[in-house]
């Protein structure tokens, strides 16, 4: 039914036309002509007529004619017609061409916004719980190889009084107590003992499973992390896992992974990749086993007691988060979310937007606000930086309250951020350096400054913590160690100690050995004060401080003053000076000349410092001063002030927390997040070499013709084998180009034998250096993870985490690279059931770039989604893309896409085009995971209500006679295994065939179970169709244990027709444990012979 407005002035209005001819588009879509990676256009028709002029409301129907002896060319007829049924018009023979998108104009290529996606975290609200809602005998587990970790969370299981059983990972089995076990992870045996032990002493009611990984206790360099880390935990993993999903409980307990420093979330993480590759494992398991409610929590390193708090009301809440994060206490929740890219030519021709905090009427400090400003020229010894955080100081809020002498200029004075433009004669930075300094308007989005006002971030500092120092210790530094040159042993007086300066100078002061006397204003920052250790602490907002001060020194005074204050305390201040004492004012108000401080006493030494004046008249001198201090950062013999963090919205409320004098150390203001870096386009170079490994196989050719056409003149490709005739064909037209591919047959995983090919072939290429490397290789062994084999993971890991560890081992000892870009999969983050292996891997890959990136290696992580009939993706089963709904990655569209990625030059990014509404009808029962909320909500599937659209087979099984209850979920089972299988839907299936014997995989499987579990209501065990191998044992298991429907009678008469099948059946239900497990081996394995 089509009904459109203002049909009134048209015979027939043309997006009516257009919307009935757009119907088509469902018919090619239920006769499986459509693809993704295709369209039909309208090339021609026979005949269009209109018998009589249209009304409101129209009726389209079409049929497709089966005359076209070409398989590209469909010809459709039309008819309309109106409410009254009445033939109204037609369209004859109208022909549809059916050509491939990557053909078409650019403006109908696919657009990067509709495919680039990144993982950002999101704090959220503490959770809340109430333990009196537990049942009496429910229970939780936690596994771990006993860390501190796991002793403090299992003692805030008990402060709650909750059970929990601590089982210790070992060499043997052991039950100490029935809250106490030891058992080995990879060893059978060891579980079945500790699952019989733990029903017999405490039932069935585990309500959780938590493994806590094993990690290390320090950070690694990108050289020193090592295959084995990798390799032991995969393995504990995978053993631990497997065996507590054969646990034989009950109840289905949620299982929990909890790793240590997975999640690079703020500036300040050190990422683990081996404890992320958990993550991509588990994301699998999700999908495989989604009645176990598969979570997981990142904690940091070195155990958090605020985070630690966190983990028992997370664990016992039946959240349905299962991507959270803890940083010193604070909630984090994952989001997939578009990645904001724009097409490639706005990329080359970016729009900068400038917006900067304002002082719309001086002398109030709520007319402060953010506006729009034009961007700054940039001169030749100049750079831009685009602000993550600056540091407020006393000059703004005095310029805001109108109270500065003089021009105080534009708000913001220092900041952190990140380079985005360098002038002509800039040679200290580039686009994309870490840097903080002197910086005249930094509360802006965008901000200019002379080369010699900057320096480069510490590595071990994050962007707020870079904040903190460029006023504060510049001045501090100057003051105390170059004019005052203070020594140990002297006596200093600090005012306002608790403030920026203040304490940059305490600092300063502790590292020479000088004695501090410190004043503050207030009760409370005195007690800060001597809570730091400084035992001379006085009141800033009395005279009182001299005479305390004399006392203390038994009237010798002290050495120097560091002077902030305005007034009588000027004079004070030099009042208790000692013999030839320094006099350091960096106060603004009322400051002596040195006329005036002569006069009263010629012996002291005076100095005057305003870092604003040098800033501009002396920047060499900030240049000095910073090459000065950085080294002690480095050192970690200074250290970032404490800080209260703004963000830039709410910059009324810094202001006037600082105007309040309520801060301790130093108030900033974020203006962007450190997510927003400009990064710095990747240019492919003709003097250099580029490696590609994996370059045999189609990803690599792809690859190779990518780069031929940005200009690459010399090519390294790498593969296991020779490559075939069709390769050797493809390379030769390459080559042709005056462009040198060099062959070069090694395993990437082989450290010593790659090693050498390598270092020949980087002889062989004479003055090139391989300038980067893009790594494409894989392999994959597929298969559930009840299925699967520690061989099979070691395998799949050999290519991508082998490799990518011994390429960072090798090719970067020969020199920088400008990248090194790591071919991961969107089943990293999405996880693919049968893929448990292969997510993990390719999740090392995405945290491992990020890892290389902490330690200054431009690494990049792509998270591909399936390519058309190349890559990992093509070679498995069907089921896995029915499940998703993915859309194919065509050749053209591959290399279009990492023009976009070399432009953005982003750490991680994951590139797929998917229909969410597929998506989310394969889901089934299971709650909407809201790591997917920004795609998929509840009624992002269909416009008829949820409950109606997903449970109509349960409706139509109880209103229904028990007699004919059978027959309509066979039916049903039926319908749905041929759609999974790709059979023809006249295909005759035989119920009682074992569903194993027509090519049902395990990934098919998995499709086959999502499905029942859609349309009954309920959620059932992956290993459903292996347990109940054909449509009618898993229809009787259905209709008889699951929704207990079918009557007694009627199940006797099935049984016997099917007296032996049932009779089999029945004899699984008695097998033991140990018996089952076999079995269910047996059958998987044989499921897995037919892939």
């Amino acid at each position: 039914m089509l009904d459109i407005v203002d049909s009134e002035n048209y015979s027939i209005h043309p997006a009516m036309l257009d919307s009935a001819i757009q119907i088509t588009g469902v018919l090619l879509q239920e006769s499986e002509r459509a693809d993704s990676s295709s369209i039909y256009l309208p090339i021609g028709l026979n005949t269009y007529s209109l018998l009589k002029q249209t009304g409101g409301t129209i009726y389209s129907h079409v049929s497709i004619e089966e005359k076209s002896n070409d398989q590209n060319l469909i010809i459709i007829n039309i008819k309309l017609y109106n409410e009254s049924n009445e033939l109204i018009g037609f369209i004859d023979k109208l022909k549809l061409l059916k050509i491939k998108r990557e053909s078409l104009p650019y403006e109908f290529q696919p657009k990067p916004d509709d495919w680039f996606y990144k993982i950002s975290w999101h704090k959220s609200e503490d959770i809340t719980y109430d333990n009196k809602e537990l049942e009496s005998n429910a229970w939780y587990l936690v596994l771990s190889n006993k860390n501190n970790k796991s002793e403090i969370i299992i003692e805030k299981f008990r402060e709650n009084n909750i059970n929990v059983v601590n089982v210790i990972a070992g060499k043997d089995f052991n039950k100490i107590d029935k809250y106490n076990y030891h058992l080995n992870p990879n060893n059978n045996d060891s579980f079945e003992k500790l699952n019989t032990g733990l029903i017999e002493e405490l039932g069935d009611n585990c309500k959780g499973i938590i493994i806590i990984v094993p990690s290390e206790d320090r950070e690694f360099t990108p050289d020193e992390l090592s295959i084995d880390y990798e390799n032991r935990t995969a393995e504990y993993i995978f053993n631990a896992s497997k065996r507590f999903l054969q646990n034989g409980f009950g109840s289905l307990p949620r299982i929990w992974f909890v790793t240590s420093n997975a999640i690079d979330i703020s500036d300040n993480d050190a990422v683990d990749p081996v404890q992320y590759s958990v993550w991509g494992y588990a994301s699998s398991m999700m999908l495989e086993y989604p009645e176990y409610n598969v979570s997981l929590i990142d904690l940091e390193r070195h155990d958090n007691e605020l985070s630690l708090n966190k983990i028992i009301p997370e664990i016992i809440t039946n959240t349905k988060e299962n991507r959270i994060a803890y940083r010193n206490g604070d909630r984090f929740l994952a989001r997939l979310e578009s990645s904001g890219y724009e097409d490639i030519e706005n990329i080359k021709n970016p729009t900068k937007i400038n917006r900067s905090l304002t002082i719309t009427q001086k002398g109030i400090l709520d007319k402060i606000a953010l506006t729009d400003s034009k961007l700054k020229p940039l001169g030749k010894n100049e750079v831009e930086v685009k602000v993550v955080a600056a540091g407020l100081n006393f000059r703004d809020v005095m310029n805001a309250l109108n109270l500065y002498p003089g021009d105080a200029g534009e708000l913001g004075g220092e900041c952190s951020g990140v380079v985005s433009a360098v002038g002509s004669n800039v040679t200290k930075y580039k686009i994309g350096d870490h840097i903080f300094g002197i910086a005249p308007g930094s509360f802006s989005d965008y901000t200019v400054t002379a080369e010699n006002l900057l320096s480069k971030i510490p590595q071990n500092l994050t962007f707020e913590e870079a904040a903190t120092i460029p006023i504060t210790f510049l001045t501090a530094y100057y003051g105390l160690i170059e004019l005052a040159k203070i020594k140990k042993g002297d006596k200093v007086l600090i005012h306002a100690a608790s403030g920026g300066v203040g304490q940059a100078a305490i600092q300063i002061c502790k590292m020479v050995g000088a004695e501090i006397f410190a004043t503050a204003g207030s009760d409370g920052k005195r007690n800060f004060l001597k809570g730091i250790g400084i035992k001379h602490v006085m009141n800033s907002r009395s005279l009182d401080f001299a005479n305390e001060i004399i006392s203390i020194t038994n009237e010798e005074g002290i050495d120097i003053v560091l002077n902030s204050l305005a007034g009588e305390y000027i004079e004070k201040g030099f009042s208790i000076l000692g013999k030839n004492g320094r006099f350091i004012e960096i106060g603004k108000i009322g400051i002596w000349t040195k006329e005036e401080v002569n006069k009263y006493r010629k012996d002291i030494n005076y100095f005057v410092i305003a870092l604003d004046d040098i800033s501009k008249n002396n920047p060499g001198l900030i240049k000095e001063l910073f090459s000065k201090i950085i080294p002690l950062f480095e050192k970690e013999k200074l250290l970032p002030l404490p800080k209260k963090v703004y963000p830039v919205q709410e910059a009324v409320s810094a202001f006037r927390f600082m105007a309040q004098t309520k801060h301790i150390g130093k108030v900033v203001i974020k203006v962007s997040e450190p997510s927003e870096e400009i990064k710095k386009e990747i240019q492919i170079k003709p003097d250099v070499s580029y490696l590609v490994v994996g370059g045999f196989g189609a990803l690599g050719m792809v690859v190779t013709k990518w780069l031929v056409s940005k200009g690459a003149k010399s090519i390294m490709l790498t593969g296991r084998h020779n490559p075939n005739e069709t390769v050797n064909e493809k390379l030769k037209k390459l080559g042709n180009d005056n462009v040198n591919i060099q062959r070069i047959i090694g395993d990437v995983s082989n450290y010593e034998t790659f090693k050498k090919e390598i270092s020949d072939a980087i002889k062989k290429a004479g003055t090139r250096k391989i300038g980067g490397v893009i790594h494409a290789a894989g392999v994959l062994a597929d298969g559930i993870i009840l299925n699967q084999a520690w061989k099979n993971y070691k395998k799949v890991f050999a290519p991508k985490i082998n490799g990518s560890i011994n390429l960072n081992n090798i090719i970067l000892k020969e020199g920088d690279l400008d990248f090194i870009v790591y071919f991961s999969s969107v089943a990293s983050i999405l996880g693919s059931a049968g893929q448990a292996n292969y997510s993990m891997a390719n999740a090392f890959l995405d945290a491992f770039a990020s890892y290389q990136r902490k330690h200054n290696i431009n690494a990049i992580s792509i998270s591909w989604g399936p390519w058309d009939s190349m890559g990992m993706t093509s070679t498995s089963s069907k089921g896995s893309k029915d499940v998703f709904g993915f859309s194919k990655i065509t050749e053209k569209i591959g290399r279009n896409f990492l023009d976009v990625v070399f432009c953005e030059n982003p750490v991680h990014v994951s590139i797929f085009n998917i229909d969410w509404d597929i998506l989310r009808s394969n889901i089934g029962k299971t709650d909407l995971p809201p790591f997917l909320s920004s795609f998929i909500t509840e009624q992002s599937h269909s416009s008829e209500n949820k409950e109606e659209a997903t449970y109509k087979l349960l409706e139509e099984l109880e209103q229904s006679e028990s007699s004919e209850r059978k027959k309509i979920i066979v039916d049903f089972l039926i319908q749905q295994t041929i759609r999974v299988l790709g059979l023809e839907s006249s295909y005759d299936l035989d119920p009682e065939k074992h569903l194993s014997e027509m090519g049902l995989d395990s990934l098919m499987a998995i499709e086959l179970k999502n499905s029942i579990d859609n349309a009954i209501g309920r959620n059932l065990p992956a290993t459903l169709v292996f347990n109940y191998p054909s449509i009618d044992a898993i229809s009787d298991h259905i209709l008889k244990d699951v929704l207990k429907l079918n009557g007694q009678e009627a199940i006797d008469e099935e049984v016997t027709e099917n007296e032996e099948e049932n009779s089999t059946l029945n004899e699984i239900e008695n097998l033991s444990d140990e018996e089952a497990e076999a079995l269910l081996l047996k059958k998987l394995d044989d499921s897995i012979d037919n892939l």
